[in-house]
């Protein structure tokens, strides 16, 4: 015991060590004074005939990146309007919070009905038998939890948002962190007999999300964003330090997001704010369908739950690229047991969006010998692959400009957070040194383990997914999809097994 005990202290310490002064070194401090921001906020024409008459009761001052002050307006606990204010004391851009208006998604599942109804059909699709199983809680509380979140998030309720999210990450965390430490097989679960019922429920289910997604208004600007850089790279054009003024921080994002939106930018580019978004929801209506068709090799009703998950629903009918990225986390697991496919899919994941090639830490730490060396290879290779795009489409510069960019997404103020919401930045650093620590013990626990089953190693990394999710400095709803295939395997297995591609081990 000492051994692993001691490597868990040494590496807790290091870790937070070195993201403490990481931290310190980054500090954002925006060169306008932040006690002035505010006034110079409520000088803006806009920003003013935004709030007029909304009741804004305080405003806060939080820097959003390294040259602007997030400057948020509340009415009590409700959130009315957020301003970028730059360096020269001016308003760079402002995003207004109305009851009247929805977070992104389609405003058909913003209906409360229809997020409940989503989330009972998804609760019926794992529900097991005996009705008073752990299996039966978990789905009501991982799907209520989420939908609860989305809920407070649309009547404005951010803190609120936040800490029910919160609470619910950590109870995955913990649950899918039990299973991945149990070496015990799952024991035999019966489902309830649907008969005939589960095919057309399922088909009717696929339907309907697909109809949801490509009729949505509720286009992000992430969407915007991806079209915008699959625009540019049309015309062999870097998106990083490219990307139009009209979305901020559009250059965040890995390179094959833009290159995953490139086809549908060549059908309907996108210049500015008044160009048409839709490829962005063809593009997720693809991803959604293509992963329900491969969820449903392995059993319809997981394919149901699935399509059934609101957030996936609402990440999807926004037209992001976190669904898309979902669709690779999927294909990587029904490929677990051809290990250089399933890394080779993690990796690209990684290029659509950082967080879930995280999941290759228990996926490389599962394999031995030759294995393991061809797994390791087909990751660096598609890691260098990519920095050769970005050379050979942008130069050396690109990727200092795509560095620069991506650094945001590890620096950016934001009240979606539960640390900037209990105002605890050292409790931050804690928990990130923490993630770090288990995802190394994990690593540990896996090259020791006499049991590499799929469902262990699905859940270690969907302990891993989950604690960076809470650790970060911003979260949304969107970043479920790409946690929620990693919890099905593991909290959630087919009650029947139909798959045998699933029940192989890891070689």
């Amino acid at each position: 015991m000492r051994s692993p005990v001691l490597i868990g202290v040494v590496v807790f310490a290091s870790a937070a060590a070195v993201l403490g002064l990481l931290r310190s070194g980054s500090e954002l401090h925006p060169a306008f004074p932040k006690q002035a921001a505010a006034n110079a906020a409520l000088r803006d024409p806009l920003v003013r005939k935004a709030i007029v008459g909304s009741g804004w009761t305080k405003a806060r001052v939080i820097a959003l990146d390294r040259t602007h002050w997030r400057v948020t307006f509340f009415d009590g606990p409700r959130y009315v309007l957020d301003a970028a204010v730059n360096t020269h004391g001016r308003v760079d851009a402002i995003e207004q919070h109305t009851g009247a208006v929805h977070p992104p998604g389609s405003t058909i599942l913003w209906n409360p009905a229809a997020l409940v109804g989503f989330a009972a059909l998804f609760v019926l699709a794992v529900a097991v038998r005996p009705f008073r199983a752990r299996r039966n809680l978990d789905a009501v509380v991982i799907v209520g939890g989420f939908t609860l979140s989305m809920l407070l998030l649309d009547d404005r309720l951010v803190a609120a948002h936040v800490f029910a999210a919160a609470g619910t990450l950590i109870y995955v965390a913990v649950r899918c962190l039990r299973v991945g430490l149990d070496p015990r097989p799952e024991p035999a679960q019966s489902a309830p007999d649907l008969g005939r019922l589960l095919p057309a429920i399922t088909l009717a289910t696929l339907v309907a999300a697909l109809v949801v997604v490509v009729t949505s208004t509720g286009i992000s600007d992430v969407a915007f964003a991806g079209l915008a850089g699959g625009t540019l790279l049309n015309h062999g054009i870097s998106p990083y330090g490219h990307i139009t003024v009209d979305v901020v921080h559009g250059d965040t994002y890995p390179l094959l997001t833009y290159v995953l939106y490139m086809p549908f930018a060549a059908l309907g580019p996108v210049h500015d704010a008044f160009d048409s978004l839709e490829g962005s929801l063809w593009l997720n209506a693809i991803a959604l369908g293509g992963a329900a068709l491969v969820f449903s090799r392995w059993d319809t009703r997981t394919a149901l739950a699935w399509l059934a998950f609101p957030p996936v629903l609402l990440a999807a009918s926004s037209g992001g690229n976190d669904v898309p990225a979902a669709f690779l986390v999927v294909a990587a697991l029904a490929t677990f047991a051809a290990a250089e496919i399933s890394v080779g899919l993690l990796t690209l994941a990684g290029w659509v969006k950082i967080a879930p090639a995280l999941a290759l830490v228990p996926f490389l730490a599962r394999l031995r010998g030759r294995a393991l060396r061809r797994a390791l290879l087909v990751v660096v290779g598609l890691f260098a692959a990519g920095l050769l795009a970005m050379l050979a489409i942008g130069g050396g510069h690109a990727i200092h400009q795509a560095v620069t960019a991506l650094r945001f997404q590890f620096e950016r103020g934001s009240w979606f957070s539960v640390w900037r919401q209990l105002d605890l930045p050292a409790l931050q650093v804690g928990f990130q040194a923490l993630t770090l620590t288990f995802l190394v013990m994990s690593a540990l626990a896996l090259r020791r383990a006499p049991d590499l089953s799929f469902r262990r190693v699905a859940a270690l990394a969907a302990t891993a997914i989950a604690l960076v999710q809470l650790s970060s400095n911003y979260w949304t709803y969107w970043y479920l999809p790409w946690l929620l295939p990693f919890v099905l395997a593991a909290l959630f297995p087919p009650a029947l097994p139909r798959s045998r591609l699933l029940a192989r081990r890891a070689p």
